[in-house]
């Protein structure tokens, strides 16, 4: 364990003495992958170690890991030699085109390098009470409803992170339009997430096909939106000093180049969706994982209680609202939005001994590492404090990966932790979410 990659002393030459499961004859692991790949990841890591070598259809295989110092490998020292040229990205494409997201390289830079400035940590300040006054609406549209105080958590959680999304990234208020949004955002993520577990989806994803007719109206209504409101700004000459003001008025420093209005809407489509839908999925978990644990729960609104006493939270208050960011840290550990992730070898490396040839598809699972008990105590049992100082003495940096690492890092980071916190103070306060169901619930 106190090796590093680089003095591994035995180098093997070929995958075919990778450990990994084989699954059936015809499909390999496909069918366990389709149907839930979460438990999958886990088994695989369990049983077979730090590196395995899955195999799919005949001829073809993937090679997965697990261990923090191989996602330091691969994202932060192999950022160049390890690339996101995978089918799931294309399959990304059909959705936000070609942005920072899904470029690369040279590309990737450039893009990068004009985009970088919308997310600076003091151009957000201007987005707390944004977040606030959106968290108040909803609390007072639950009110609103009558009798019955039930309801579903994370419809709740995607309608709010779309709402302070729109506002945020776009000047846009969309509370007459939320319902049409939000069901086009839900079901492009959802078909996409379907073609993600059939590895022939992309190269049918033309054929007129339900799914296919129902992803394209689904995009088409999105585009709609998105060219409707870059047409609006640009007529106005409106500057909000919001992200879309920043990218229409971004420009690279040596060619004086700017974003046509295909880039904008690929990079407006990505904001929007890795700022609401991660951002959703962290607050779902965290509300039902507060309600099972009371401890937690009491921890939490006791920090609030001294820290706002009663009042809305601000931005200068996050510093103090530990406990609060603990409790959404912890429950992206045991359910990470982005809880595997993909890159491509674009040339031959080594890790932990093993050759990996150039073209190899390298998978890195968060889900799994975030339950390893080699690496967190009681893995299952959720624990905020296992983030506070004291709580993470000798944990690898990448023992814990929910927005990514290295030069590709997720640029809204700052805004998503901000969000998660202010909207988690605002909500805590008013009312006490208790799970209604009767049955386990099974992430999936």
């Amino acid at each position: 364990a106190a090796m590093s990659v680089q003095e591994m002393p035995k180098v093997r030459t070929g995958n075919r003495k990778l450990p990994g499961p084989r699954g059936s004859l015809v499909l390999g692991c496909l069918p366990e992958i389709q149907k839930n790949i979460l438990p999958f990841v886990e088994r695989v890591a369990r049983d077979y170690g730090d590196i395995a070598r899955i195999r799919l259809l005949p001829g073809f295989h993937c090679v997965m890991l697990s261990n923090p110092d191989h996602y330091r490998q691969v994202l932060v020292k192999g950022s160049d030699k390890y690339i996101k040229e995978l089918t799931h990205f294309d399959i990304l494409s059909l959705l936000i085109g070609k942005g920072v997201i899904t470029l690369n390289r040279e590309p990737w830079r450039e893009r990068r390098k004009l985009i970088q400035p919308a997310f600076h940590r003091q151009l957000l300040s201007g987005f707390a009470d944004i977040m606030t006054k959106a968290t108040g609406e909803m609390l007072a549209r639950g009110r609103e409803r009558g009798p019955d105080p039930s309801f579903d958590i994370e419809r709740e959680m995607t309608d709010l992170t779309l709402t302070i999304a729109t506002r945020s990234f776009l000047s846009v208020d969309f509370s007459g339009e939320l319902e049409v949004v939000g069901r086009a955002f839900a079901e492009a993520t959802q078909l996409m997430a379907k073609r993600w577990a059939n590895p022939l989806s992309y190269r049918l994803s033309n054929l007129p096909t339900p799914d296919n007719r129902a992803f394209n109206a689904a995009v088409k209504t999105l585009d709609d939106l998105v060219y409707r409101i870059i047409a609006e700004r640009r007529r106005s000459n409106n500057e909000p000093g919001d992200i879309l003001s920043m990218l229409l008025t971004a420009r690279d420093e040596e060619t004086g180049r700017t974003l046509t209005d295909r880039e904008l809407r690929d990079e407006i489509m990505a904001v929007m969706i890795a700022g609401h839908e991660t951002s959703s999925a962290a607050l779902t978990w965290t509300w039902y994982l507060l309600s099972q644990n009371p401890e937690a729960e009491r921890k939490l609104l006791a920090e609030l209680a001294t820290v706002l006493g009663g009042r809305l939270p601000k931005l200068e208050d996050l510093p103090n609202l530990k406990f609060t960011r603990w409790a959404f840290e912890e429950a992206m550990r045991l359910y990470p939005p982005g809880y595997i992730l993909g890159r491509r070898a674009m040339s031959d490396d080594v890790i932990d001994g093993y050759h990996i040839p150039a073209g190899t598809a390298v998978y890195l699972a968060p889900y799994a590492t975030h339950r390893s008990a080699a690496i967190w105590k009681d893995p299952l049992t959720y624990d905020p404090e296992r983030f506070s100082e004291a709580g993470s003495i000798d944990r690898p940096q990448t023992a814990f990966l929910p927005f990514g690492a290295g030069p590709r890092v997720c640029m809204g980071v700052a805004f998503a932790q901000m969000e998660l916190q202010l909207v988690i103070a605002t909500v805590a306060q008013q009312v006490r979410l208790a799970f209604a169901g009767n049955v386990p619930v099974e992430p999936v």
